[in-house]
């Protein structure tokens, strides 16, 4: 084993040379995997046409395609293609949101990516996720206090699971195996046993993860502005929204429209979670 170890640091630079070549030759694409199954995507193409067809990943929403000054261009979408009027830019900047690449078996999400064949996407998995699949060896690996990073040539899928709290040993161990398969290829997936969490009654009836609470607990003292509870939390703006409109669909909490914003306020069940919480 400590022999094995000292190769790590070879294994790394050799995996970043191999790796260095594939990437300069392509085209730029980012998935940000969220704990809630949204995927923020983003994509830098260069220009080689008056009319570009891009691939997309799901069903797009917050669509916004820029040129490469930031200023707006023409498109429309036909089934699974973006097609982007790019007649005077030169570097396309398209970025979206969708939620129709990832889906959820008890507590093993999966992302599957089928299209850009040929061309490597980066896979960022927000919130430390555990990896227990992959279908393919990982090209590159990165890791991050807030997220792991994997590069990989489509198409693929690849399982993970949220757990609290991650190790940084078992982090350590899970980027130290998939840097050594993927030099050797000996490997085509890899395992890891899923720990379940134990929830609460109500988290489970309503779906609840650790996200929502914190949105509920922050609510239990006092209403708050949606711009207040998003400068708390510290939450993307379509992140919180997409989880507000979520607890009020459950009967958790109320939107009031206001002048000034939108007020967010718990309901009786609202509070009666929270308040167990605490």
């Amino acid at each position: 084993m400590r022999m094995m170890r000292d190769l790590l640091p070879i294994l790394v630079l050799l995996l970043t040379v191999v790796v260095g070549s594939l990437a300069a030759q392509s085209q730029g694409t980012l998935i940000e995997v969220h704990p809630d199954g949204w995927c923020t995507v983003r994509m830098t193409v260069e220009v080689n046409d008056v009319v570009m067809e891009i691939p997309l990943l799901g069903n797009p929403t917050f669509l916004t395609v820029l040129d490469e000054e930031g200023l707006p261009l023409n498109y429309t979408i036909e089934g699974d293609k973006l097609l982007v009027d790019a007649d005077a830019a030169t570097a396309l900047n398209i970025s979206y949101e969708t939620q129709s690449i990832t889906s959820k078996e008890g507590v093993v999400w999966t992302l599957d990516i089928r299209s850009l064949n040929g061309t490597p996407v980066t896979v960022r998995l927000i919130g430390n996720p555990d990896v227990v699949g992959l279908s393919k060896i990982p090209l590159v690996i990165r890791e991050d206090p807030s997220y792991l990073e994997l590069t990989m040539e489509p198409p693929f899928s690849l399982d993970y699971v949220y757990t609290s709290p991650p190790t940084l040993g078992h982090r350590n161990d899970l980027v130290w195996y998939l840097m050594m398969a993927a030099v050797i290829t000996t490997a085509s997936s890899i395992y890891w046993l899923i720990r379940r969490r134990r929830a609460a009654g109500e988290e489970q009836e309503y779906n609840l993860d650790s996200t929502d609470l914190q949105i509920i607990s922050s609510l239990l003292e006092r209403s708050m502005r949606f711009s207040d509870l998003r400068e708390e939390l510290s939450l993307p703006k379509t992140t919180l929204w997409r989880r507000t409109r979520k607890l009020e669909e459950r009967g958790l909490l109320k939107i009031d429209k206001k002048p000034s914003g939108n007020v967010l306020k718990l309901t009786k069940r609202g509070e009666k979670i929270a308040k167990r919480r605490t």
